[in-house]
C-alpha cells in the first residue's frame, strides 16, 4: 500500500513527445486524485514550464526530437533541485547514465502503471522506490 504523507495535491510534469503517452500518464496520475498534471511535448517546453513553476515531480522521456531529455535533467537540477525526476524510457540501458546526471529513478516505458504510481509516490514521500526493475 502506498503512503501519502503529503497534505496537498502534488504537481507532476509529464514530458514526452508522444501525445498518447502523455495522455495515458495524465489519466493514471489524475485518477488517484493525488496529482495535478502539466504536460510538455519537448525538452524546450519542459524547461519553460519549469522556469515558471517548479513541479514536485517530473516524468521524463529522454528520446525526443530536438533537445534530448538528458538536457532537461541538467537544466532542472540548475533551476530546482527539489523536483523529483523519474525517467521513463524505451532505452533500458540508460538507467545508470540518467541517475548519474541527476535523475532520481528510472523505469522502462513497459513498466506497469501501478509501478509508475508507486515510484512517484515513493519519491514524493522522500523515499526511494522499492520494486524490482526500478533503478535508483
Amino acid at each position: 500500500m502506498m503512503s501519502f504523507a503529503r497534505s496537498r495535491v502534488a504537481t507532476v510534469l509529464v514530458v514526452d513527445d508522444q501525445s498518447m503517452i502523455r495522455t495515458v500518464l495524465r489519466r493514471i496520475l489524475e485518477k488517484t486524485g493525488l496529482y495535478a498534471v502539466a504536460e510538455a511535448e519537448s525538452a524546450s517546453q519542459a524547461v519553460d514550464v519549469i522556469r515558471h513553476s517548479a513541479p514536485d515531480a517530473m516524468i521524463l522521456d529522454i528520446s525526443m526530437p530536438g533537445q534530448a531529455g538528458l538536457t532537461v535533467i541538467a537544466a532542472l537540477r540548475r533551476m530546482s533541485s527539489s523536483t523529483k525526476i523519474l525517467v521513463l524510457s524505451g532505452h533500458d540501458g540508460m538507467g545508470d547514465e540518467v541517475l548519474r546526471l541527476g535523475a532520481d529513478a528510472f523505469l522502462p516505458k513497459t513498466a506497469p502503471s501501478h509501478v509508475v504510481l508507486k515510484t512517484i509516490a515513493s519519491l514524493l514521500d522522500g523515499g526511494r522506490p522499492e520494486h524490482k526493475g526500478v533503478m535508483t
